[in-house]
């Protein structure tokens, strides 16, 4: 939940510096200057997904750590390695790759568990080890190569991605926006898919 909490507050931030006519939702007009949006009062309902989506992971590594350790040439070789584990995936010790249709399930082991994609991410940065994040949780860290993307010939694991609100609730239009606008920035990166 961390990265993801993240992820958000750069939403919000960049969302702000907006104009409303840019940023408003498909179908809704934007307020005018200085108008408020007003929610529903608060009704009891079970959650309901917006803009349910697939987000593709990513196996990393840095620079210093392939130069001690080597490269993995095929997923078989990654349980040779130090793996970085994030407790937040499905199964954080089965890192699942594809290959022509053929699941290939590698299990992992390591000395590092995280609860945050985030701080796998800054461990791999460090050269502790090789880190499987959703693509999304890198932040420019390929542009900058402080990490190096490894086994780009195989698909990696996606998993769902969305936005939750109460069912039974109208969704404010400010909300609808932003999921919006964070659906249409994640297109553009091409961090996930269907959305």
């Amino acid at each position: 939940l961390a990265i993801y909490g993240a992820v958000l507050v750069g939403y919000f931030v960049w969302f702000r510096s907006v104009e409303p006519p840019t940023a408003q939702a498909q179908g809704t007009a934007a307020p005018a200057p200085g108008e408020t949006l007003e929610e529903s009062p608060p009704t009891s309902g079970s959650p309901s997904p917006v803009n349910s989506s697939q987000v593709d992971s990513i196996l990393v590594a840095s620079p210093d750590y392939l130069r001690r350790h080597g490269l993995p040439k095929t997923p078989h070789e990654i349980s040779e390695h130090a793996c970085i584990v994030d407790t937040n995936r499905r199964n954080p010790r089965r890192w699942v790759f594809h290959d022509d249709g053929k699941e290939i399930v590698v299990s992992v082991s390591g000395r590092f568990l995280v609860n945050s994609a985030k701080a796998a991410v800054e461990l791999a940065r460090m050269g502790i080890g090789l880190a499987y994040v959703p693509r999304f949780a890198i932040d420019g860290a390929l542009e900058t190569k402080d990490l190096v993307p490894l086994l780009q010939g195989y698909q990696t694991e996606t998993g769902p991605v969305g936005a939750v609100y109460l069912e039974g609730r109208a969704l404010p239009r400010k909300v609808r926006s932003l999921i919006d606008f964070a659906v249409d920035d994640m297109r553009r990166q091409r961090f996930v898919d269907g959305m």
